[in-house]
């Protein structure tokens, strides 16, 4: 596509056929389907100088498009710069290049566009800072969750939930006092053990879970909820794991929100996949939905409850309802089909459960999961320290961000520059907005870590 010229510095004189032409291609990573840039409002600016170094071209691409020719005078040291404007959030490779134009021919030069990793909110622990310091910063951030405008946080070892700012500011919705969750108090006087995952339900209600194995809950509005009258604000337990009661015993992992707004939980004591009663239930209940057979991996397209889930981790829901469960081990993705077709290079039947496997990286462990706004599959492996990505229409897992096999602990963290040489160290948690901002909690970085996919 041929873009319009934009402020023409000098326009060729010479007829059509005495000129040359520079064609220049924009690339995504391989990996990625488009060579569109990824928001509507960003701009790649394109500027030709020639040997003097006086500027004879300007044009721009927009989303949408990834070539331009430009028409120039035959000669040499024509010298091509590339910048991306800030919403773009890429970085360029082959942002300079210098070439020649032959009398009716054609130059093709090309520019790698990768996405840029950037430092959302947190920062390093000061050694020996006190509670009133660590409350300000992330302390070993685990599971997150986009709530529509903010990111919540399971701030593990401050014993919060924090909500984050689109400007990265951090604020205490349950945790950091005193009184026990049994006297259901209000939710930023509560007592909690390590939280370690929450969720935002398409009622504004915050549900979170924590190391006593209790799954509690924040009512947004006063109401009824599993057949008793709640209050805003305040937290209460739900269930609580006590190792003998099949429907008690979730020990869950990781929470996601089906098609129908109901929650999942995922049990990796038992390995299962649980689905939540509706608050208008008199009680909360769970039932099994994934997992529960045999020791090993069964034939593609099973029964879901005949799956075996082996201990269960992260859980995410995609637009059509199908829902991905991750294990660690065995290094897989099961998803339970919900809407029939192909996806993930598997001809996929409603009602079935197929595997994806996440072994062919070695050290690769699916933690925690995420859908973007195309269906792709991203997940955190906190056992060797990357991003990974599963293609929506072929299947093949890719490396997204991070350097496999290596924490960050004694380099840097690569933050403001490409994703793919990024570093993390053990990230724990992982949320994508409907706008394709991947966010991943680098619990031992004390960060969350931002991405425009």
């Amino acid at each position: 596509m041929t873009a319009p010229l934009l402020h023409p510095v000098e326009r060729p004189s010479m007829a059509p056929a005495e000129l040359g032409d520079v064609k220049l291609t924009v690339r995504w990573p391989a990996s990625r389907l488009t060579q569109a840039l990824p928001f509507a409002t960003s701009k790649l600016t394109l500027t030709v100088e020639n040997a003097s170094g006086e500027a004879v071209a300007h044009r721009s691409l927009s989303q949408g498009e990834s070539t331009v020719s430009i028409s120039l005078i035959p000669g040499t040291g024509y010298k091509l710069r590339v910048q991306a404007d800030s919403a773009a959030q890429v970085n360029i490779a082959g942002a300079e290049a210098t070439f020649s134009v032959l009398r009716n021919r054609s130059t093709d030069l090309a520019v790698e566009l990768s996405p840029i990793i950037k430092r959302f909110a947190g920062s390093p622990l000061a050694a020996g800072a006190g509670l009133a310091d660590r409350i300000a910063l992330l302390n070993q951030p685990d599971g997150i969750w986009w709530d529509g405008r903010d990111l919540l946080v399971a701030n593990n070892y401050n014993a919060t939930i924090v909500r984050i700012d689109p400007a990265g500011t951090i604020s205490i919705v349950a945790g950091g006092g005193a009184a026990s969750l049994d006297s259901e108090p209000q939710a930023t006087q509560a007592l909690l053990a390590n939280p370690y995952n929450v969720l935002a339900d398409k009622d504004g209600n915050i549900w979170l879970q924590t190391d006593d194995t209790r799954l509690c809950v924040i009512p947004k509005q006063d109401g009824e909820m599993y057949g008793r009258n709640r209050q805003a604000g305040r937290i209460y337990p739900v269930l609580t794991g006590n190792g003998s009661d099949p429907e008690a015993y979730f020990i869950g992992y990781s929470m996601a929100l089906d098609s129908d707004g109901h929650i999942l939980l995922s049990s990796d004591g038992e390995g299962l996949v649980y689905r939540l009663s509706a608050v208008s239930s008199a009680t909360a209940s769970l039932t099994p939905i994934i997992g529960g057979g045999g020791q090993a991996p069964g034939p593609e397209g099973s029964d879901p409850l005949a799956s075996y889930l082996g201990s269960p981790a992260g859980l995410a829901v995609d637009h059509d309802g199908n829902i991905a469960a991750a294990s660690e081990y065995p290094a897989q993705v099961t998803v339970l089909c919900k809407k029939a077709g192909r996806i993930f290079g598997k001809d996929m039947q409603a009602g079935k459960a197929y595997r994806l496997d996440a072994s062919a990286f070695g050290g690769a462990r699916p933690k925690r999961l995420a859908f973007d706004r195309d269906g792709h599959l991203y997940f955190v492996s906190n056992a060797d320290h990357t991003l990974r990505r599963f293609d929506r229409t072929t299947g093949a897992l890719s490396l997204a961000s991070g350097q496999p096999g290596a924490t960050s602990e004694l380099k840097p963290l690569g933050n403001d520059g490409p994703a793919a040489s990024a570093s993390f160290n053990y990230p724990a948690g992982l949320a994508i907005s409907p706008d394709n901002r991947l966010f991943i909690s680098d619990t031992s970085n004390h960060q969350i870590r931002l991405l425009h996919l």
